[in-house]
């Protein structure tokens, strides 16, 4: 974790050593510009991701193709060992990528809030996008575009 903060420093007093260099106007312009930046592309990845998590059914691998067994037992374990693969090793993935994603978006885009409220408020939001998807996709797609939306608007 050191790494990180030292990173973040490292990023941060570039910055301001860049800004210090040119006049006060230029200096808002920047800020302003890169702000519209860190938007745009938050933006952009909700418009894009927001189908993708708000499906029930998130990746469609269709494993059972691969289960060629003929003998009734075979059969059945081998579909459970896809759904294992599909559903325990893949989908948590998937999830805590687009966690990790919202979460970094959140963090880029707030200040002076906590790490663990950051944390929190990704978590609830991606688990509430998945569990409604359960209840009605419509339902999880509109939360999909607007929560994290809301969220940047706050």
């Amino acid at each position: 974790m050191a790494g990180v903060e030292d990173f973040g420093i490292f990023l941060s007093e570039f910055y301001h050593s860049f800004l210090g260099i040119m006049p006060g106007w230029m200096q808002t312009f920047v800020n302003l510009f890169l702000l519209v930046i860190v938007v745009f592309i938050y933006a952009v990845f909700v418009w894009k991701i927001h189908k993708l998590v708000a499906k029930k059914n998130i990746i469609e691998l269709n494993l059972r193709q691969y289960n060629k067994s003929e003998h009734p037992f075979f059969t059945k374990l081998i579909a459970g060992v896809l759904y294992f693969a599909e559903y325990i090793l893949i989908v948590p993935f998937l999830t805590f990528f687009w966690f990790a994603v919202f979460a970094t978006f959140i963090t880029l885009l707030t200040e002076d809030i906590p790490s663990a409220t950051i944390l929190l408020i990704s978590a609830v939001t991606v688990g509430a996008i998945r569990m409604t998807a359960y209840y009605r996709e419509n339902l999880s797609r509109e939360l999909a575009k607007l929560l994290p939306l809301n969220l940047l608007a706050v």
